[in-house]
C-alpha cells in the first residue's frame, strides 16, 4: 500500500542578489542552512529579475541536498509588463544553471547588468517566447495575487495578454485578502484556471 507524504515547499523565497533582501553579507551556505532550519522540505529560490545567487547556491546545495535531504529548485520572480506584475518561474531540476541563465538572457531578454533591478521589465512576448520553449519545464505562478505588482492589480488588459501567451501553473495567494481577491477576479476578470 502506497503512502502520501506532505512536502514542506517554500516555493518564494529571496537571497541577498534581490534588492528586499536586508543582509547582503549572507553566504550560500548561511542561507540554505537557515532554510533547512525552518523546517522546509524543499525551497525555491526566486529573486527579483535575478538568478545571480544561483551560482553560489550550486556550488554547496549538494551538502544539504544528500546529507538532509533536502531540495532546493531555480526559478525567477520576473517584473512583467509595463505594469510591472510580478510572476514567478519555477525551473524543472533537471534543467542546469547555465540553460536557465541562458533562458534568462536569451529568451527574456533580461542581460546581466540588469539583473536584480525591478525598475527593469520583461514584456509580456518574450515571457511567451520562454514558455513555448520551455512549457514542459517551468511553472508559471502569478506571485502575491493582490498585493502590489501582483495579478489583481493589473488591468483586464494586461491579464488577457498574459492568459493568451501563458498557462499558469497556479496561483500564489498569501492571506485572506488574495483569497477574497482572487474568487473576485477570478468570476470577474476572465481569469484561466491553473493547469
Amino acid at each position: 500500500m502506497a503512502l502520501a507524504k506532505w512536502y514542506k515547499i517554500d516555493f518564494h523565497t529571496h537571497t541577498p542578489a534581490s534588492t528586499c533582501f536586508p543582509n547582503k553579507a549572507i553566504t550560500a551556505d548561511q542561507w540554505l542552512e537557515a532554510a533547512k532550519s525552518s523546517a522546509m522540505n524543499a525551497v525555491v529560490i526566486t529573486d527579483h529579475n535575478s538568478v545571480s545567487f544561483l551560482r553560489d547556491i550550486e556550488k554547496v546545495k549538494a551538502n544539504y541536498e544528500e546529507e538532509n535531504k533536502f531540495k532546493v529548485f531555480y526559478g525567477i520572480e520576473l517584473c512583467v509588463s509595463a505594469e510591472f506584475t510580478h510572476i514567478l518561474i519555477i525551473f524543472d531540476d533537471i534543467l542546469p544553471l547555465t540553460t536557465i541563465e541562458d533562458a534568462i538572457i536569451s529568451d527574456l531578454g533580461l542581460v546581466r547588468d540588469d539583473w536584480n533591478k525591478t525598475e527593469v521589465n520583461v514584456n509580456e512576448d518574450r515571457l511567451g517566447t520562454l514558455y513555448n520553449k520551455l512549457k514542459n519545464h517551468i511553472f508559471i505562478i502569478p506571485a502575491h495575487f493582490a498585493s502590489n505588482k501582483g495579478l489583481g492589480k493589473a488591468n483586464i488588459n494586461a491579464i488577457k495578454k498574459l492568459n493568451k501567451l501563458v498557462d499558469f501553473s497556479a496561483y500564489e495567494v498569501r492571506n485572506h485578502a488574495d483569497f477574497e481577491e482572487f474568487q473576485k477576479n477570478f468570476k470577474t476578470r476572465q481569469l484561466t484556471p491553473p493547469h
